[in-house]
């Protein structure tokens, strides 16, 4: 049972709400809103950049050894 109604997955896909469009994906919901939203997510990771620039080394370094976070 829905308390508020479906879900808006055109204004979750216009906000990049990609938290609210995966839980559109719930299987309570209708068939239509589920495809609609693995549509939009789609879209959105293929706005996504594929690498991320200047990303710092995950490595803590204490004296002379390093540990990985």
């Amino acid at each position: 049972m829905l308390l508020f109604g479906p879900p808006d997955v055109e204004k979750m896909k216009t906000k990049q709400n990609v938290k609210g469009l995966i839980k559109a994906l719930n299987p309570s919901h209708d068939s239509t809103i589920r495809k609609t939203a693995i549509q939009a997510l789609t879209r959105i990771s293929h706005q996504l950049p594929t690498s991320v620039p200047d990303t710092p080394n995950p490595a803590v370094f204490f004296g002379d050894r390093a540990t990985r976070l």
